[in-house]
């Protein structure tokens, strides 16, 4: 017990293992714990469906479905913050009003001018919304400036909502300026951008269901049970392996949610899924302001100079090319994929 003071946890490598060809690397816990079964991911160039995780083991086997999702590992990189997005919106709107009087936004002026003539600059209280038709199907750009944890968040939240009305299949990808929703078919997106769609009413619950949470609870429920004691990772001179810690979280996990499912431990496990994976405080935030933002719904030819990194970053995730960045934007322009 006293070995286990100050406790520094972290997520664990998870091998994959595809039916009919054994091992074919690792990955992170993080990613594929928020997978339901059934769902489709990118790894090594090739597109698997997630079976299931076992003792610290993905069993996966070859997917014929398509999907965008790709692998992915923790790195250094951090969304902004909530005081960086309002100063980002604040110098965006003073740009919109023609006060380009800071060397950072004389620098910008060929790419807001551009932004400007193919569809809009963001102003502080409105809601920049852009559709473009593709050969890929039709996108929904929006550009809250609210950090990409809170824009992570934010595009399930408006798919399970919209899902409800229109049953879709959506492919979402986000970054620090704003999201993308990618649907084969056209939605009357001026109808559904309403205030009602960013109510943070039920925010817990809708979040709990755009999500596979229980396998993200389950991973989280095995730190705070080991910080608090309830599980013993061995002795300096002879650790228990993840697989070992693994199992025997997953024990307590299933007894507690089956005989005490208001265990401290659990609540505690689900506070600190949602908050961590979605930052919900800033999300509810950010629906506040949204709801009382105008709405402003443009439809430009082709992805604007707002809505190319979105576009480009999903894009690159799982195609392979020859071309430079410079020649894929160039062709994007031009209104091909």
């Amino acid at each position: 017990m006293r070995a286990a003071i100050g406790t520094i946890v972290s997520d664990s490598a998870l091998a994959v293992q595809v039916a009919g060809r054994g091992r074919i690397g690792s990955i992170d816990e993080g990613f594929i714990a928020a997978l339901a079964p059934g769902e489709a991911f990118i790894f090594g160039g090739e597109r698997l469906e997630l079976v299931g995780i076992r003792s610290m083991v993905v069993y996966a086997k070859r997917a014929t479905k398509k999907t965008t999702r790709t692998v992915h590992w923790p790195g250094n990189k951090l969304p902004i913050t909530g005081t960086l997005g309002h100063a980002l919106r604040r110098t965006l709107d003073e740009a919109a009003a023609g006060r380009r009087d800071c060397p950072e936004l004389v620098a910008a002026a060929p790419i807001l001018d551009e932004q400007a003539r193919l569809s809009a600059v963001p102003r502080a209280d409105t809601l920049l919304a852009e559709v473009v038709e593709t050969a890929e199907g039709h996108h929904l750009y929006l550009f809250p400036f609210e950090g990409r944890k809170v824009h992570e968040g934010l595009g399930a939240l408006i798919a399970l909502r919209v899902g409800r009305l229109h049953p879709a299949t959506f492919t979402i990808a986000a970054d620090d300026h704003g999201l993308e929703l990618l649907h084969p078919e056209a939605l009357p997106w001026p109808d559904l951008l309403v205030s009602a769609l960013f109510t943070a009413d039920n925010l817990v619950d809708d979040i709990v269901a755009s999500v596979h949470i229980s396998e993200l609870m389950r991973r989280r429920f095995r730190d705070i049970a080991r910080v608090a004691g309830f599980i013993n990772p061995g002795n300096p001179w002879e650790q228990k392996s993840a697989r070992q810690v693994q199992a025997s979280s997953s024990l307590l996990y299933d007894v507690f949610t089956r005989y005490d499912p208001e265990n401290p431990l659990l609540s505690q496990a689900r506070r600190e899924v949602i908050e961590q994976h979605f930052d919900q405080s800033r999300l509810a935030e950010a629906l506040a302001r949204l709801r009382g933002a105008r709405v402003v719904l443009t439809r430009p030819s082709h992805p604007t100079p707002l809505g190319i990194p979105l576009r480009e970053s999903r894009l690159t995730r799982n195609v392979a090319t020859t071309e430079s960045v410079a020649q894929r934007v160039a062709r994007m322009r031009r209104g091909r994929r």
